[in-house]
């Protein structure tokens, strides 16, 4: 064994007692880090450690398997809807994602806006329709709003069952946010003809957001940050057709603790580079049509290639006019030379 800090290169061995005593006092260090971090999260985040249910009269609830649905009577019908596809839908998360069952999650459905921001550890924001707690096992939906339905809730309980379910690997850090955001919109069914149009419109005019700017920031402008909702559902789709396991590989290795680079590798045999180099190809208008021309989106299909049409005969027009004005300045240029020779 070699001295780092010995300049002469002498092998230096260093007692045995010695290094097992300095094993046992960094393995004290540790053990007394970690129960200095625990008693800090106790004293200072309670609300993030118990759950508790909604307390006090008109509160019913639906438990099925490890879903407890606590509702009042104006959501019965809410909550039997989500008790319906709750089992089903945890069961393919768990099997798609690779993350294991959760053994309880509370499903609050509330109504009104001051009961929603009032029963949470912590304001949710003004806009929010569901909101997630993954160490706490709560999700909370908003159902009191005129444009939402059973559909959009159930899509909503979704949505936030897979934040719960992915975010709980990551007891240290959290995934990479398009990843993050890309699982719970895409096994929520979250992406619409409209949507798959504006992504491939940014891709035309080269407009796509590096997944690299995406995984731990989000753009606090509203256009870009829908944007990177929709490269994120969309990137993640191709992950998981990519190959049987691939998503779920990936998760499990980024919540062990791998680097991303290394974790996609591992996964996938090939680097995020390669990856999103191949997806940005793929959002082409073969990509968007193909499965919207045979099926009901048909007009959403036909509205890219329209506009995708539209976009090259601009760009067509632009190159005629380009090359017509370097034909006139070139004339331009050239006919005092012709004046002078005749002179």
């Amino acid at each position: 064994m070699r001295c780092s800090q010995c300049r002469s290169g002498t092998p230096v061995r260093r007692p045995e007692a010695s290094r097992s005593l300095r094993a046992g006092y960094a393995a004290l260090r540790y053990c007394a880090l970690q129960v200095l971090q625990l008693a800090c999260g106790l004293l200072l985040f309670p609300s993030l450690v118990a759950a508790e249910a909604p307390a006090g009269e008109g509160w019913s609830s639906i438990e099925v398997e490890s879903l407890i649905i606590y509702y009042r009577d104006d959501d019965a019908g809410l909550a039997q809807a989500i008790a319906d596809i709750g089992p089903s839908t945890v069961d393919y998360v768990s099997v798609a994602t690779g993350t294991p069952i959760p053994e309880r999650v509370d499903v609050i459905l509330v109504r009104d806006a001051a009961s929603f921001a009032s029963l949470q550890p912590a304001a949710p924001p003004s806009w929010a329709v569901g909101t997630a707690w993954s160490a706490r096992g709560e999700i909370y939906l908003r159902t009191g709003l005129p444009h939402i339905g059973p559909d959009p809730i159930q899509k909503t309980f979704v949505h936030e069952l897979c934040h719960i379910m992915v975010g709980r690997l990551f007891a240290q850090g959290r995934p990479p946010r398009w990843l993050q955001e890309g699982v719970a919109m895409l096994f929520a069914g979250e992406m619409r003809p409209s949507d798959q149009a504006a992504l491939v419109r940014a891709a035309v005019g080269g407009s796509l957001l590096p997944l690299q700017d995406i995984a731990r920031t989000w753009p606090k402008n509203a256009g870009l940050a829908h944007l990177a909702y929709l490269q994120s559902v969309d990137f993640v789709a191709y992950l998981f057709r990519l190959e049987e396991g691939a998503l779920a590989s990936l998760i499990e290795r980024l919540a062990a603790g791998q680097e991303l680079d290394a974790a996609v590798r591992a996964a996938t045999s090939r680097s995020l580079a390669e990856l999103e180099a191949d997806w940005r190809r793929r959002l082409s208008i073969w990509h968007a049509l193909v499965p919207l021309l045979g099926g009901p989106s048909a007009f959403w299909g036909l509205a890219v290639g329209v506009f995708l049409l539209a976009t090259w005969k601009r760009r067509r027009q632009k190159q005629a006019q380009m090359a017509a004005f370097e034909q006139r300045e070139l004339a331009a240029l050239q006919r005092p030379e012709q004046g002078d020779s005749m002179d």
